[in-house]
Formats: C-alpha cells, sequence, structure tokens
C-alpha cells in the first residue's frame, strides 16, 4: 500500500523527498493506530 502511494506521489511530479515525508506521516499514524489499541486503559488514582 505505502509503495503504490510512493509511486503514485512521484509520477504526479511531487519531490521524491516530500513523498518520503508523507509516506513516513502515513506509516507513523498506523502504527501509532495499532499501538493505541493495544495499550491498556491507565488508571489514575
Amino acid at each position: 500500500r505505502l509503495c503504490g502511494r510512493y509511486y503514485a506521489l512521484t509520477r504526479a511530479g511531487k519531490n521524491t523527498k516530500l513523498a518520503c515525508v508523507a509516506i513516513a506521516r502515513e506509516l507513523v499514524g498506523f502504527v501509532w493506530d495499532i499501538v493505541r489499541q493495544e495499550m491498556p486503559k491507565l488508571t489514575v488514582n
């Protein structure tokens, strides 16, 4: 999925560095969502 997005961005004429940053942000969001779902809820006493 991310490879396809990268190629689509570069084919559309976007700078390769900009495309890398966009893909990195998308990957970080994906990982963040997984961690958020897996972390136990913290309670404050």
